[in-house]
């Protein structure tokens, strides 16, 4: 493994050696281009310059200490160590920053809350991504968060996330516990892995004390085929589909659902079962918001509480579902073709969607 510092100026990063890398901070260049064993190193000896990848580039530790210059992501930056930002650099990016260490990988944010690249987890052989030294406001993501293997740690943190938030199947951990997600943007994606019970993975999440806020006016797609999904909190005007790929495509799991007024559930077909742990609620307030649970293909779902809590739900529109494990009051709502639902009160005048 060697040092590999910045020195060539405003140029690009890309196979050609010139005269960009040197071996020690400020020295000569003409060394070679940063491989997958060397560290990638940017300070203040590179000067307030424009460094821009061009084609696919890797690195072991990714490092900006000191650096006030500008890093644009062009492709992408494969990064097997280290990631430490600098406060006085600039990131923008088109790419994605795949990190995937052998061993454990810290990503010092060194207070910079904006991470432009896609940010792709990609660990291996069983080692921790971290993050340390984050802004007081958290980090956003702007182009989204994907993690296809290893253990990740992001804790105690709050998150801006636009795109796409994908925990993909593969032998991993993921704990996100005690923080905050918000999801921003229209069409959204938010994927949880399979649950272990399936096939050979060993996949799992850790949402414990996590809320996930959804904005209003939302189009999201939830993929969530087993693993616990956090408490989820959707604005006003949600669309919430689910993956038609989904397998097996019968079970949903959160740990509470909130429902803000006049969102629309699409559930999947197939008679699915959506568990949940804690509650669902709404707050719509009256006729004109009420909140609309409607299966696909005229099939009837199935909600199941795992606590027994009991539910209470205002001003929503149910069609085809069963309700099962618990005391469910809909109140100023209306059910067709639901079983186990109490409605508390009916609207005296609604028009119904033409659903059956």
């Amino acid at each position: 493994m060697a040092d590999r510092y910045w020195v060539g100026g405003t140029d690009s990063w890309d196979a050609v050696v010139g005269t960009k890398w040197a071996t020690t901070s400020g020295g000569a260049g003409g060394q070679t281009v940063p491989t997958a064993l060397d560290n990638a190193i940017f300070d203040a000896n590179s000067g307030a310059v424009t460094v821009t990848v061009s084609g696919n580039r890797t690195c072991a530790d990714l490092r900006f200490t000191d650096f006030t210059g500008t890093f644009t992501v062009g492709a992408q930056v494969s990064v097997s160590g280290n990631i430490t930002l600098s406060p006085s650099m600039t990131l923008t990016a088109t790419g994605s920053f795949p990190v995937a260490p052998q061993t454990n990988c810290v990503i010092n944010m060194a207070g910079v809350q904006t991470f432009e690249p896609v940010l792709n987890i990609q660990a291996k052989s069983g080692g921790v991504v971290t993050l340390a030294n984050t802004h007081p406001n958290g980090v956003t993501l702007p182009r989204g968060l994907t993690c296809t293997n290893g253990n990740v740690t992001f804790v105690n943190t709050t998150f801006d996330v636009y795109t796409r938030f994908s925990l993909l199947n593969g032998n991993s951990v993921w704990n996100f516990s005690n923080s905050t997600i918000n999801l921003h943007g229209s069409p959204m994606r938010f994927e949880l892995p399979e649950a272990p019970i399936f096939g050979s993975l060993v996949a799992s999440a850790n949402f414990a004390g996590t809320t996930v806020n959804v904005d209003a006016d939302t189009s999201i797609v939830l993929y969530i085929t087993g693993i616990e999904a956090p408490t989820m909190v959707f604005g006003s005007n949600c669309f919430i589909t689910f993956d038609s790929t989904l397998s097996p495509p019968n079970f949903l799991r959160f740990s509470s659902a909130q429902f803000g007024p006049r969102c629309t559930m699409n559930i999947p077909w197939g008679a699915p079962t959506l568990y949940v742990n804690g509650t669902i609620t709404t707050t719509a307030s009256n006729i004109n918001d009420m909140v609309t649970f409607i299966p696909q293909d005229g099939d009837r779902a199935i909600f199941t509480s795992l606590s027994g809590a009991e539910n209470n739900m205002d001003y929503v529109f149910i069609a085809g579902g069963s309700f099962s494990n618990a005391v469910w009051n809909a109140r100023n709502s209306v059910a067709v073709q639901c079983t186990g639902l109490n409605l508390v009160s009916i609207p005296s005048a609604i028009s119904l969607p033409g659903v059956f």
